[in-house]
């Protein structure tokens, strides 16, 4: 039975036409929160007077179990059309076609992708949370371990693990704030904009809103059913957050390499050649970063749906939510299991403490000494220092000089005295760490400074995600008690 088609339009669809049109594949991820919007509507329906309160409850009724009786097929169009459908038949067209008054799918389907989103997001935010406490643990194990810092993939200067591991929780933390700013923007409810004027029916949209779980409206009417910059926010913020994980995840997959060995990838996360018995591949952090391509392509294919339509509502954004189904799965998905790789895999200390030997990572902290100690200008003492470890390096000398001899190179160019014991203390590893001195920095100090704000603010954070989760959760415990209470007294 077409109901929509069967005023206007004679003809129906052809199978291969309501194939094409049809959104029903991925509508089956809102199906309970089209339910729940209808059992809202028809609540406000016979508050206003608009449906009596025995037709409310029959439709009430119904709306309860259509959750296990709704049939979801292209002939239907969609979700919203199935459940009117379903409505209709168990009803009758003169009790059930009443479901549909002061409301369109237009603002039926927006509302119904942004609870789906809302919820999405909150369990994103959730296993954002759960890797970031996997990547303080981690970095509290490893708070003085030190290791070789790259700038374009060259050795540059010492830092901890421990320094290394926060900086990946601070970009992680930073995508937590984008999602969780974004979300104030999704709870936001388009009902009673109708089709996209609103509608002649005094039903109350704050009542609605509030049914539902909503913080508040999209106001204008127009905007509330065209509107999908949400979306593409939402989206946009999971590619941001997808970039970071596949950064990390191409560290993991450099650093387990033979030519690396900095990390040993746990076998949970490696897998085998088919033909080489010696290979373990990092097969985890690889589709990490396919996957961060996947939702790139998911946001861009949604911008590309999104940038030429007129104001209202079009057909088109029906193809945008596949992609932000895909992409809110797929980040959810990555984050579990990243947030298990961080707390499996290992360290090798010792051979990122060995990797530093002979390569001048604390080439800046001598210039700086010869500008201390010595009253040397820093350009000159860089230029000074620039040359001595090309002369060591032009002479196979860089892993074998000593401090008195680097202290002598360096008394030539500079024309003064320069102590051994200077430069050895300049160039010494695990010194440098301690010489740092601002905030943020890569010493055991400030490390530790930072590892305690960060644990204290992912305390706070968590807090925020559970109370979200608990107002979805009350208002959906509100929505089923006026139910229940309508019907008790119908």
């Amino acid at each position: 039975m077409e109901i929509v088609r069967g005023g206007r339009l004679e003809k129906g669809h052809p199978e291969e036409v309501a194939r094409y049109t049809s959104s029903i594949k991925f509508d089956s991820y809102i199906v309970n929160e089209v339910i729940q919007i209808n059992q809202a509507h028809v609540i406000a329906l016979a508050k206003a007077g608009i449906l009596a309160k025995e037709e409310a409850a029959k439709l009430l009724e119904t709306l309860d179990k259509a959750r296990e009786e709704i049939r979801l097929s292209p002939e239907l169009e969609d979700v919203h059309m199935a459940l009117e459908n379903l409505v209709i038949e168990k009803l009758g067209i003169k009790l059930g076609g009443k479901i549909h008054v002061a409301k369109s799918r237009n603002d039926q389907v927006a509302a119904a992708i942004r609870m789906r989103l809302r919820s999405w997001l909150l369990q994103i935010l959730s296993k954002i949370l759960s890797l970031e406490e996997k990547l303080l643990e981690k970095a509290e194990r490893h708070v003085g371990d030190i290791m070789p810092g790259y700038t374009h993939l060259q050795r540059a200067q010492p830092i901890t693990i421990a320094h290394y591991l926060l900086a990946y929780y601070d970009a992680f933390a930073r995508d937590f704030d984008r999602i969780i700013q974004c979300y104030r923007r999704v709870n936001l409810s388009p009902l009673g904009a109708a089709a996209l004027a609103g509608t002649s029916f005094n039903i109350s949209r704050e009542y609605v809103a509030q049914l539902l779980g909503f913080d508040g409206l999209v106001e204008n009417s127009v905007d509330a059913v065209s509107s999908r910059d949400f979306a593409l926010e939402a989206l946009s913020s999971l590619a941001i957050l997808m970039v970071n994980v596949s950064r990390f995840a191409e560290e993991v997959v450099l650093w387990s390499t033979s030519e690396f060995n900095f990390v040993d990838v746990p076998e949970e996360h490696a897998s085998t050649s088919s033909i080489m018995p010696q290979k373990k591949n990092p097969v985890t952090a690889e589709v990490m970063r396919a996957r961060a391509g996947q939702v790139l392509g998911d946001l861009v294919s949604s911008i590309s749906i999104m940038k030429a339509l007129p104001l209202s509502y079009n057909l088109d954004m029906q193809e945008l939510t596949p992609h932000l189904w895909s992409a809110c799965e797929k980040v959810e998905e990555t984050l579990m299991v990243l947030a298990d790789l961080v707390e499996k895999i290992m360290f090798n200390v010792e051979r990122l403490r060995d990797s530093m030997k002979g390569d001048f990572l604390t080439a800046t902290e001598l210039a700086n000494m010869l500008f201390r100690k010595y009253g040397v200008s820093f350009r000159e003492a860089h230029i000074a220092v620039g040359r001595v470890i090309k002369e060591l390096l032009s002479v196979d000398r860089a892993f074998k000089a000593s401090s008195s001899e680097i202290a002598n190179l360096l008394s030539k160019e500079l024309g003064i005295r320069v102590e051994p014991k200077d430069v050895r203390e300049a160039l010494n590893v695990k010194r440098f760490i301690t010489t740092l001195k601002t905030g943020g920095s890569s010493s055991i100090k400030s490390v530790k400074n930072m590892l305690r704000r960060r644990r204290r603010a992912l305390m706070e954070l968590s807090k925020a995600v559970k109370l979200e989760l608990e107002k979805l959760r009350a208002s959906d415990d509100a929505l089923k008690k006026a139910i229940a209470e309508f019907l008790r007294t119908s």
